[in-house]
């Protein structure tokens, strides 16, 4: 009998990316942000599509005063719970 062949990556839609700028003045000084919710493909070693990360990204503006740095932020948890840790902290 043949072995059987792995089977070819399947295209999935990319998933809506909804975007909404904001800004807030706090302490006298005006904050711009880009909060973008949206979702990430992840595919196994085969390259087929394996899972789908959803997530919330705040994206500040460039401040020319501010030094760049990279923040990141990973939490696990069921539906839900795992975003909810980054909206309240």
């Amino acid at each position: 009998a043949a072995a059987a062949s792995p089977s070819p990556a399947v295209a999935i839609d990319p998933s809506p990316r909804f975007e909404r700028r904001q800004e807030a003045r706090i302490g006298g000084r005006e904050l711009r942000w880009t909060t973008r919710v949206s979702a990430m493909q992840l595919t196994g070693a085969d390259g087929a599509p394996a899972a789908e990360m959803y997530y919330t990204a705040y994206l500040a503006e460039a401040d020319a005063q501010a030094t760049p740095r990279p923040l990141t932020f990973v939490f696990n948890g069921g539906p839900g719970s795992s975003s909810m840790w980054l909206h309240l902290g």
